[in-house]
């Protein structure tokens, strides 16, 4: 199952993420598959390896920036 949803995904991707990927859906060798042919976490792992955010430390900047705490949270609730 899980590699019906790797390749429906590398189905959707463009322009070099999707030449990375094709190149090594193409092998024709089982043994010299990639492991995230059958894994989808495997796959997510070589997404975001290869292909994650250009600056993550601006990404993690925007992320703590939106950052906030509910109004049934408390500070008691955080420090346990």
């Amino acid at each position: 199952m899980d590699s019906a949803k790797v390749f429906f995904v590398i189905s959707y991707l463009k322009k070099s993420a999707l030449e990375w990927f094709e190149y090594r859906v193409m092998e024709l060798d089982l043994a010299r598959a990639p492991r995230w042919h059958l894994s989808w976490i495997d796959f997510t792992l070589e997404i975001h390896t290869h292909f994650g955010p250009a600056n993550p430390v601006r990404s993690t900047e925007i992320e703590l920036c939106h950052l906030n705490m509910s109004y049934c949270m408390n500070l008691r609730f955080l420090n346990t």
